[in-house]
């Protein structure tokens, strides 16, 4: 049993069902403390314990990228909480996330060899997430996010940002949300 201080106030967790939202929770709101006590204690159940563990998982990993908390990122990695197939669910969907967070760091560290993420993603519109049926180029524009912007317009290769892809207008998105210095930049191409 988790005490009270790695649970919700007031309420104790007693097994890996009641760890799994405050896991969740723990990473959107990068928690950090909270997310290693859970893991260390209901890590391999919450692996392996549920049929739908594919889809708590990408809920956790969503939670961080969203909130830009890359330890907590890296935390779930080292617990083998996901795999390759969760990090490229929905179409990169983290990937965009972590992009909408503004936190370079973690868009680097998802751009890393192992991860392979496709830069240039689409999913359909979604009405419950801001990032959905975007580039992740245009979410990070949407939020402002110079150095982010910055990094993806660096990409070389197969990885080469497509500015104008699936519609989306990066430049457009930019403008319409009152980023001056994210349109300088994408003026300056």
């Amino acid at each position: 049993m988790v005490s009270n201080d790695a649970a919700s106030p007031g309420h104790a967790i007693n097994n890996f069902h009641e760890a799994r939202p405050c896991l969740v929770e723990a990473c959107t709101t990068g928690d950090l403390e909270k997310v290693r006590i859970l893991l260390d204690t209901y890590g391999q159940e919450l692996v392996e314990g549920a049929n739908d563990a594919f889809e708590f998982w990408c809920e956790a990993l969503w939670g961080a990228c969203q909130g830009g908390h890359m330890e907590a990122v890296r935390l779930l990695m080292r617990h083998g909480a996901f795999d390759r197939e969760s990090l490229h669910a929905e179409d990169e969907k983290a990937f965009r996330l972590a992009c909408s967070s503004g936190c370079v760091d973690l868009v680097r560290h998802l751009l890393q060899g192992e991860h392979g993420v496709d830069v240039n993603a689409m999913v359909p519109p979604d009405e419950d997430d801001r990032a959905s049926g975007t580039l992740a180029l245009s979410a990070a524009c949407r939020g402002g996010h110079v150095e982010v912007v910055r990094l993806l317009l660096s990409l070389q290769g197969d990885r080469r940002m497509e500015v104008h892809a699936g519609g989306e207008d990066a430049f457009r998105d930019a403008c319409s949300c009152g980023h001056v210095e994210v349109v300088r930049l994408l003026v300056s191409l």
